[in-house]
């Protein structure tokens, strides 16, 4: 492969059609044999997915580094407004920031109460509520073995 083809692939991968590319390159390829060169049995197929794959992966990288940056300047940003809010002593503000900051973080008032309800909706709080249950499964709740008399 050389330096022509691979100028082609990065035009592809930008988003170029056929005929732009072939123009870009001078038309050293016409758009019949961009075309020819990208289908699946083109000699520049597999170079072009393993670019688009390798420019995926380095985005996805630069995008992770670029939130990691942003995050702890958004975190920083919720703390000062929420320390604001309590200074100013404006309760609309302390709970609106105070919601966000527990939403982000995943302990939010939504998702604690849909894992308590979850929680609850699995504990027994007896043990003939627990008895109960065994026997509409068809389990002696006395040895935990599968009953027959169901």
């Amino acid at each position: 492969m050389n330096s022509l083809h691979q100028k082609a692939i990065e035009l592809k991968y930008e988003g170029n059609t056929y005929q732009e590319i072939s123009s870009i390159l001078g038309g050293e390829f016409t758009e019949g044999t961009l075309k020819q060169y990208f289908s699946e049995n083109g000699i520049l197929y597999l170079s072009y997915i393993a670019y688009a794959e390798s420019m995926s992966e380095k985005a996805l990288r630069e995008s992770i580094a670029l939130l990691r940056k942003t995050s702890e300047k958004a975190s920083y940003a919720l703390v000062n407004g929420l320390e604001r809010a309590i200074s100013n002593q404006d309760d609309t503000l302390i709970l609106k920031y105070s919601t966000l900051i527990l939403d982000r973080s995943g302990l939010g008032l939504d998702n604690l109460e849909r894992i308590l309800k979850k929680e609850e909706s699995r504990r027994f709080k007896t043990y003939e509520e627990y008895a109960v249950y065994c026997n509409q499964v068809g389990i002696d709740p006395s040895t935990g073995l599968r009953s027959t008399s169901v």
